[in-house]
């Protein structure tokens, strides 16, 4: 009633989990909120706080950061009983779910990773565009994007097999890579389509960083095939423009560039090449 806890009972495993004695947790329970990471004591002290008013069943996921082994992940439930005296008794269990969560998180890297070069996919990047979007909602702002194909991929593949044709890939991906800023999203989203989506970035930073990509592509040859060029198209964001506006004006850019000979860079509604 005066909140404060104590475990009544623990188990063995208790100990290996919060790496706490088991006479401590019978003594005070703080000592396990104390193991539990910064960014999720409130929400676990919260979701305690709603079970003992609302005498509904506790279920949280949540990370500790233990004095041995780091930082795990824990998942308990328990059952509340309103007692007498006016207090909580809760009825549960705590487990260390730090394998599932790595399975997890391996998954989800596969289900958004191209896996031939490493970076986003096009599942990826119509997430966050589709996020960037909400926020320049909510608050305004600037984004814009930079389409690019490579050109005459499909004679690469042709005059050099289709191995070769990865490893170009993959030397692209290298290259435009180490010209991106932090806060820059890179993604393939076709065969021989990628897409940089760039946050916080007006139409002139975004040709900006497209003339340095574009060039990055002609300053050395790839072997066998030599060098190898790509068409750009940066379109940036207008008021009230949605995700289908914004996607075809930078689609509609790179076509214009391959139209006008490709290996160049084209803004939308501009003549800057």
């Amino acid at each position: 009633p005066q909140d404060n806890g104590r475990f009544i009972y623990a188990s063995e495993g208790m100990r290996d989990i919060y790496e706490i004695e088991l006479g401590m947790l019978q003594k005070d329970a703080r000592t396990v909120l104390e193991r539990i990471h910064p960014l999720d004591l409130e929400r676990v002290r919260a979701s305690i706080r709603l079970s003992a008013l609302q005498m509904s069943h506790w279920r949280e996921a949540y990370r500790v950061q233990l004095p041995q082994r780091g930082l795990r992940w824990i998942r308990g439930e328990a059952t509340p009983e309103e007692l007498p005296g006016g207090g909580t008794l809760w009825h549960g269990y705590v487990s260390d779910i730090s394998d599932l969560k790595r399975v997890e998180e391996e998954l989800r890297a596969l289900s958004i990773t191209d896996s031939l070069t490493g970076i986003y996919n096009r599942r990826y990047f119509q997430d966050r565009l589709k996020g960037e979007m909400l926020r320049l909602n909510r608050i305004s702002g600037a984004l814009s994007l930079i389409m690019l194909d490579i050109d005459h991929f499909k004679r690469i593949n042709d005059q050099h097999g289709h191995a070769v044709g990865d490893s170009v890939l993959q030397e692209l991906c290298k290259r435009i890579g180490q010209r991106l800023r932090r806060t820059d999203v890179f993604c393939r989203i076709g065969g021989e389509e990628f897409v940089v989506l760039c946050p916080n970035t007006d139409g002139a930073q975004a040709y900006s960083l497209a003339i340095q990509l574009w060039q990055s592509l002609r300053d050395a040859a790839m072997e066998p095939v030599g060098v190898v060029t790509a068409s750009f198209g940066v379109a940036s964001w207008r008021i009230d423009e949605g995700i289908d506006g914004l996607l075809l004006r930078a689609d509609s850019a790179v076509y214009v560039a391959k139209q006008a000979g490709r290996d160049r860079v084209q803004v939308c509604g501009s003549g800057l090449e």
